[in-house]
C-alpha cells in the first residue's frame, strides 16, 4: 500500500476451495484486468471435458475476478470433482485447478 490507496491483488487461486454448493453463492477466480472488463472463462473436468464457457465481467476490487456460481453452461449443477479453469483476458491467460463438493 502507497500513500494510503489500496493496490489490486492479482490471485493465483480460485475462492472458496472447496465450493460448496450448500454454503457459497460464487466461485471467485482469478484473471488479469484489461480495458473492456471482461474476460473469458472456460471450466473443463478432469478427463478435459469443457463444461462451462462464457465471456465474464471482471470484478477488480481488491483482487482481480470473475465470479462463477459453479454451475455448467446449461445452469445445472457440477458433480463432486477436480475442475480445470482458464480465463483468458487480451493476451493473458490464467490457468489453475478448482474444487467442487456437492454436499
Amino acid at each position: 500500500m502507497s500513500g494510503g490507496s489500496l493496490e489490486r491483488e492479482q490471485l493465483d487461486y480460485a475462492f472458496p476451495q472447496p465450493y460448496r454448493y450448500s454454503t457459497d453463492d460464487f466461485m471467485y477466480i482469478p484473471t488479469r484486468n484489461n480495458e473492456l472488463g471482461f474476460a473469458d472463462l472456460n471450466v473443463y473436468t478432469s478427463s478435459m471435458d469443457l463444461v462451462y464457457e462464457r465471456r465474464k465481467n471482471i470484478i477488480a476490487a481488491d483482487k482481480i475476478v470473475v465470479q462463477w456460481d459453479a454451475r455448467d453452461s446449461n445452469g445445472d449443477k457440477l458433480p463432486t470433482g477436480v475442475y480445470i479453469y482458464a480465463t483468458s483476458s487480451d493476451d493473458s491467460i490464467v490457468k489453475g485447478k478448482l474444487i467442487i463438493y456437492n454436499d
